[in-house]
């Protein structure tokens, strides 16, 4: 019988000096599951919209294609053949202080060409150490060639994940 009780006493005595190990590993476990949902996509695109000279929202009737130069790899067509709404999106480039756009507008007897230099403060946002980097931007200045554009306004500074406020306000010539 004493021999049985050594037995089991032993066996407690074992439980009781791996207790704090079994807790450490599942404390462990626990912390390294992250909470933070990481973004899919992880570039800020700035929002452009079509205006009037009122200051109203308007819908575009031209055929408007957006391209760049060749960077990081990436197709050089932001925006292929957009008409019909007042609003798109452009991602903005990571590490170049300034994004170089060319717009084309194409009516039904005209097309036009306008270069659109957009300078800008890009600064890292930290999100979580599981997620990848990501740059969010400060718009600083904005110039445009004048065939079919007749001026381009920054409307909110801040590019980031909003989606909804519009950055940057185009004025199309109205007498294309």
């Amino acid at each position: 019988m004493e021999i049985m009780n050594r037995k089991h006493g032993c066996k407690q005595n074992r439980a009781k000096r791996l207790l704090p190990l079994y807790l450490f590993t599942l404390s462990l476990l626990v912390a390294s599951c992250s909470q933070i949902d990481c973004p899919l996509n992880n570039r800020a695109y700035a929002v452009y919209r079509f205006m009037n000279s009122v200051g109203d929202s308007v819908v575009v009737d031209e055929v408007i294609t957006v391209s760049t130069t060749r960077d990081e790899l990436e197709d050089s067509v932001r925006l292929n053949q957009f008409t019909g709404k007042s609003t798109f999106s452009i991602p903005m480039s990571y590490t170049q202080r300034e994004d170089v756009l060319f717009f084309e507008v194409t009516g039904d007897n005209y097309s036009y060409i306008d270069t659109v230099v957009v300078e800008k403060e890009s600064r890292p946002h930290f999100e979580s150490v599981d997620c990848h980097p990501i740059f969010f931007h400060t718009l600083k200045k904005v110039t445009t060639t004048h065939h079919a554009i007749d001026s381009i306004t920054i409307h909110n500074k801040n590019v980031s994940y909003d989606s909804h406020t519009a950055n940057l306000h185009i004025y199309l010539r109205s007498s294309n």
